[in-house]
């Protein structure tokens, strides 16, 4: 076993255990530290599972068992698959980050662009367990990135785990978050780029749809605080603050309308440009002004004699994102 101590509850203190417990976790071992008086072994505990799912471990371990034999206490990752089968999947999670990472990394790409990459990668060769989910039958790998990577399925925590695993090899600072989403526990990442924070919800930005097709959204990439907590909670004094835009996928690709013209202009480029989906965040929720008619109106105003009449839209009120499916002749 790894050992270490821990002389007071000190924030130092704690941080050093934190990082003993992160090695050992991802090496199934057991950690033995000297403790001080005033730290329970349940609080030990506690951290060890913390630490598990802060650090992408949490769909692995199955609980933690510990032991005190005067100050010396001894902590025990207990692993679903054993330490053995724990150790062979997280072997093939490795393998198969840096394989991806090697594959969808070019070189000259900024940190958005990596960024951008990995999670069109991952929405596009993967899909949310939703069978699973509604049978409330989803299997244990399914919670974790080998479940991802293996079967292309997984709920939120493989979602989360992998975007984890997969920016933090690319160079980029990403953290997973826990909380709950529409009043269900949830998970997602924290996204570092350009020196500001910002939160990616690669699960939310999978959609499941009625007829089963493949959706790439981006609703929920590089979002804040306050536009994330319209569906979202998290104990937020654990993370860094996201209040930045600049990094916003929608700010980025100019796709925010503040009024009606601009919005059509964005709808008139994505007809030109042939796009099958065209996507428009608008800087308020207004129904009555972005509409259907706004995309007839368009092609109309604009002789476009290309496109097919049947154009379907969504427009989310929790992301302001208008989202219309065209089709051409």
């Amino acid at each position: 076993p790894s050992t270490g101590s821990i002389s007071s509850n000190s924030a130092y203190d704690r941080a050093k255990l934190e990082e003993l417990l992160k090695t050992n976790v991802a090496l199934a071992k057991d950690t033995e530290v000297t403790i001080a008086d005033g730290i329970s072994m349940d609080e030990l505990g506690e951290m060890a599972l913390q630490v598990a799912e802060k650090y992408g471990f949490g769909g692995y371990v199955k609980n933690v068992s510990y032991s005190l034999n005067g100050r010396k206490a001894k902590i025990i990752f207990n692993y679903v698959d054993g330490k053995e089968g724990f150790l062979k999947k997280y072997r093939y999670v490795n393998e198969k980050v840096n394989s991806i990472v090697a594959t969808v990394v070019k070189s000259g790409m900024s940190d958005y662009e990596k960024e951008l990459a990995l999670h069109d990668y991952i929405v596009n060769n993967t899909r949310y367990d939703y069978e699973n989910y509604r049978r409330n039958t989803v299997p244990g790998d399914s919670y974790t990135a080998y479940g991802l990577l293996v079967n292309k399925r997984a709920v939120c925590s493989g979602y989360a785990e992998v975007m984890y695993r997969l920016l933090n090899k690319a160079g980029i600072e990403a953290h997973i978050v826990t909380g709950k989403a529409n009043g269900d526990n949830h998970a997602w990442n924290l996204v570092k780029i350009g020196g500001k924070y910002y939160h990616l919800d690669a699960t939310f930005n999978d959609p499941v749809t009625a007829d089963r097709r493949d959706v790439l959204s981006y609703e929920y990439f590089n979002v804040t605080d306050k536009e994330i907590a319209r569906n979202h909670s998290w104990n937020k004094a654990a993370y860094p603050a996201a209040t930045a835009t600049e990094a916003n996928y929608f700010n980025v690709n100019k796709l925010v309308s503040k009024d009606y013209d601009e919005f059509c202009n964005i709808i008139k480029k994505g007809l030109v440009d042939k796009k099958e989906n065209i996507m428009i965040k608008t800087t308020s929720y207004d129904p009555k002004v972005y509409t259907y008619s706004a995309i007839h109106n368009v092609v109309m105003d604009n002789k476009i004699n290309y496109v097919k009449p049947e154009y379907s839209y969504s427009y989310d009120p929790n992301t302001l994102v208008f989202t219309c499916e065209i089709k051409y002749k």
